[in-house]
């Protein structure tokens, strides 16, 4: 099973909102430059550890921790960084970064494990990073058990369902014939 683990040494950054701009009948839509710049270096650190993209149409677990530099003005009893910016717009930053270099689409990742903390315990001159793991994602005797229970309960329920339309009309074809006589 291929594996592929990646260390960037890189303060997490979020991908910040497109913006429009309109000059005249053009119409053109931008990122920050900070969100810009952050994907290049995201880009050009992957790149350089160089690894086997994996193939199109593989499920893939993504697990994923950003772990941000305490400021020094965040409250020792703030255990994680529960402010902004949100982990969704981090994780969003580094799978569009990993499109095409890690894996075809980033529609292959079919799970995420993401999570949120200050580096080195919340030490504030321990800079920022972000680690990567990328694996093939195969579904466990579990998932497997609840994917077939759901299937099971699925059909229990339309068969019910078609039972109780079933009761239904006899009980209409009753009244009909309670009603002519």
């Amino acid at each position: 099973m291929k594996l592929i683990r990646i260390k960037l040494p890189l303060e997490p950054v979020s991908q910040g909102r497109p913006k429009v701009a309109i000059k005249g009948s053009a119409t053109w839509t931008y990122y920050s430059p900070k969100s810009v710049q952050a994907k290049n270096d995201i880009i050009a650190l992957i790149k350089r550890h160089e690894p086997k993209k994996f193939e199109a149409y593989v499920p893939l677990r993504l697990t994923i921790n950003f772990y941000r530099q305490r400021s020094k003005w965040v409250g020792k009893n703030e255990e994680m960084p529960v402010r902004k910016p949100d982990l969704d717009n981090f994780l969003k930053l580094v799978t569009d970064a990993m499109n095409g270099i890690l894996f075809e689409d980033d529609a292959q990742i079919t799970k995420i494990i993401a999570s949120k903390r200050w580096a080195d315990g919340g030490n504030w001159r321990t800079p920022g990073y972000i680690e990567i793991e990328l694996v093939e994602d195969k579904l466990t005797r579990i998932e497997k058990a609840e994917r077939d229970t759901f299937q099971r309960d699925k059909m229990k329920i339309a068969q019910w369902d078609k039972a109780e339309a079933n009761k239904k009309k006899k009980h209409r074809r009753k009244k009909k014939v309670a009603t002519v006589v």
